[in-house]
């Protein structure tokens, strides 16, 4: 018996192995993406039986927090910890850290959108700053972790609701003070790229008990963040004037604000790298360069001559949609740092 032409598959044969090769190295590359392939999986499943639904419902969350944890650049020690969903029979959620990971175990709702919101208001207090969260003032805290929660879930509009309904009701009255000072912040997309980069140095204190001082402390760095991001137009003559400077026992920033195109076209950049050696000299540690819209391009210029000229190493820069002074536009920020600190 003559053997079977086999070459007409050879082509279908080698297509599938470069796409399971490729698939293997995207996920390997993106693994916060393995949760939402999983999740679409399950989804197909889930009209067979019912244990594929609850893994798809699992799963597709899960995947939506891995990836806003890399989109906010919240990874590392800031929301640190992965999620795990486990459904149960039981009325009430419990909330436990396992294997890096917060675990959390609950009764599932028919509504995946009301699913998504609560895992979200018991995972972001459990993994956002662990360490550092027990000296930030308890008010400002909880304000920070609400805020973190509805950018998660900004692009789910029913389940923002759900979570906006379930959280709301429980602040208080010092509670909404501090979220009326983080909106604006959060608007000009400062409280993930300033604030929580900066709380970050509590992180040295951890494991020793909060103060009253600590809590002021926090408290005085977000009012002064405010003031800055509030500010009028014109309000600073120049950049020694600006009000983007906190020097504190634990924490510390200077907010270097690019403005004034023609005039740094025309003199330089001498005035605002002067301003940023003047606040290292006196012990500033963390820089932060912002601006928007036009002066983008003068501010990443700023940036790299004044981590050649003033020792400075580049965290992160980036450059996203914002509100500037009211409108919506391209806003731009630099964190960095003096360089013995990396």
């Amino acid at each position: 018996m003559p053997l079977p032409d086999l070459s007409s598959l050879i082509g279908p044969l080698s297509g599938l192995f470069i796409g399971a090769v490729a698939t293997f190295w995207y996920l390997v590359a993106n693994p916060e993406k393995i949760d939402l392939w999983a999740s679409m999986i399950a989804r197909f499943g889930a009209y067979v039986n019912k244990r594929s639904e609850k893994y798809y419902m699992a799963t597709n969350i899960q995947s939506t927090i891995a990836i806003k944890r890399k989109e906010l650049g919240l990874e590392g020690d800031v929301l640190p910890y992965g999620i795990k969903i486990k459904w149960t029979e039981e009325e009430s959620a419990e909330v436990d850290l396992k294997e890096n990971k917060v675990l959390i175990m609950m009764k599932p709702f028919k509504s995946q959108a009301k699913n998504i919101a609560n895992v979200v208001s018991l995972y972001v207090p459990k993994s956002l700053l662990p360490k550092a969260r027990k000296y930030v003032d308890p008010n400002a805290m909880r304000g920070l972790d609400y805020t973190v929660g509805k950018t998660i879930l900004e692009t789910n509009p029913a389940a923002l609701e759900y979570y906006v309904d379930r959280e709301i009701t429980s602040h208080t009255q010092e509670t909404l003070a501090s979220l009326a000072l983080l909106e604006p912040i959060h608007n000009h997309g400062r409280l993930t790229r300033i604030i929580i980069p900066t709380l970050k140095s509590l992180n040295l204190l951890y494991p020793a008990e909060p103060k009253s001082s600590h809590f002021k402390e926090t408290r005085d760095l977000i009012k002064n963040i405010h003031d800055f991001e509030t500010a009028p137009p014109g309000a600073y003559s120049s950049i020694s004037d600006s009000k983007g400077v906190f020097l504190g026992n634990h924490l510390n920033l200077v907010i270097v604000p690019v403005g004034r195109q023609a005039t740094l076209i025309y003199s330089g950049f001498s005035t605002h790298l002067d301003f940023i050696q003047e606040q290292l000299d006196n012990g500033i540690t963390n820089v932060f360069i912002v601006a928007a819209n036009r002066n983008i391009i003068l501010a990443e210029a700023l940036t790299k001559k004044s981590c050649k000229e003033c020792g400075l190493s580049l965290v992160y820069e980036e450059e996203y949609d914002g509100l500037f002074r009211g409108r919506k536009g391209k806003m731009y920020c630099a964190f960095c740092v003096k360089e013995e600190l990396i």
